[in-house]
């Protein structure tokens, strides 16, 4: 989830106008030329060219946005489709990932720790972007929070298993209501 946290920083970063400079996750610098490197860093992007507050705070959300964007459609599709056992946890623990990297970068990095804890970021860039685009805190932190219980939800077997059931029996009654029109 690092690369999509990383990458979400350069794709939301040239939509609102940057130009990428930098991009280093791990031991491996990406760009501008790529290159294995002895020092570790979880994830490093430098972008040119971001003008205004608003440009430089999508920047700033877009990595834990795009891992949040993607820990929703994971979840959704393990609603929809049946993959088996071992890749269903596997997709869920890439989906762990995404769930908790908002509420972590958020909150970690306000009480003294980095973003895992250990690794990562030491600064809550999410709510740093936020604050750019004028968003209050308030605000915020409640789409961060429903956001992840919403996760959680999606995620866990019973909802899901409920949800999938009604899903079905709509799509039941949308279809016989299709064929007897």
């Amino acid at each position: 989830m690092d690369l999509a946290h990383e990458f979400g920083h350069v794709l939301w970063g040239i939509a609102v106008g940057g130009e990428l400079v930098y991009l280093k996750i791990a031991f491996f610098e990406i760009y501008p030329k790529p290159a294995l490197t002895t020092t570790f860093v979880l994830g490093h992007v430098e972008l040119d060219g971001l003008r205004t507050g608003f440009a430089q705070g999508v920047f700033l959300l877009g990595g834990s946005l795009t891992s949040n964007i993607i820990a929703w459609v994971l979840g959704l599709l393990l609603l929809r489709f049946h993959v088996g056992h071992r890749r269903e946890v596997a997709l869920k623990m890439f989906g762990l990932f995404g769930i908790l990297d908002l509420p972590l970068y958020v909150f970690f990095p306000q009480i003294g720790l980095q973003h895992w804890v250990f690794l990562g970021g030491n600064i809550p860039e999410p709510l740093i972007g936020a604050r750019n685009m004028g968003v209050s805190d308030p605000v915020f932190y409640t789409a961060v929070a429903f956001s992840t219980l919403g996760l959680l939800l999606l995620y866990s077997r019973g909802f899901r298993n409920r949800t999938a059931r009604i899903v079905a029996t709509m799509m039941k009654r949308l279809n016989a209501r299709c064929e007897c029109e």
